[in-house]
């Protein structure tokens, strides 16, 4: 998990490092739909890995295959939500040009109410594909009561005298 999240951030953070970059060579909207088609085939790349051998996923050659999938998928997240930013920039650049009137935190505002209306959206259908599906009882309490765990332990991560670091984890 460490690797295939390490290359997915990684190369998110490149990504965003560059995209200003390519503005300056590219057109906009070509940086922006490029960046999205990016995003869009490592996806599929993995539905297909899975449909070829779905049961052998955790063999080295599928992992490092994931691995490189995960990379090019967060370059393509990392350059196309630098690039949102920026398109945004420029449509209140464009409405200021227009109207004397700069509403930069309508734009962003709403960028911002997209992304959690997004985020209801899908976890509302998660729930309903958790039904159909017969998500047992059992699983989502065993989740649950990982994730409780978890919490605890962050939680119990405290700094204590002389800079020294007490863990306690609390099994309940």
């Amino acid at each position: 998990m460490a690797i295939l999240g390490g290359a997915m951030y990684g190369s998110q953070f490149v990504a965003m490092g560059f995209v200003p970059k390519l503005c300056e060579r590219f057109e906009k909207r070509v940086v922006y739909n490029v960046s999205t088609g990016i995003g869009v085939v490592p996806f599929t790349a993995l539905f297909i890995m899975y449909l070829i051998d779905g049961t052998r996923l955790y063999e080295t050659h599928w992992l490092i295959f994931t691995a490189i999938m995960f990379a090019l998928a967060g370059a393509g997240i990392g350059a196309s939500t630098v690039m949102q930013s920026i398109l945004i920039a420029d449509c209140v650049d464009f409405d200021e040009h227009r109207t004397d009137y700069r509403p930069d935190g309508i734009f962003f505002s709403g960028q911002s109410f997209i992304t959690k209306l997004g985020a209801g959206i899908s976890s509302f259908i998660q729930g309903i594909v958790f039904a159909v599906v017969g998500l047992a009882e059992m699983q989502l309490q065993l989740v649950m009561r990982c994730l409780r765990l978890l919490r605890r332990v962050i939680l119990c991560l405290q700094p204590h005298r002389n800079l020294q670091i007490t863990v306690l984890v609390c099994f309940s």
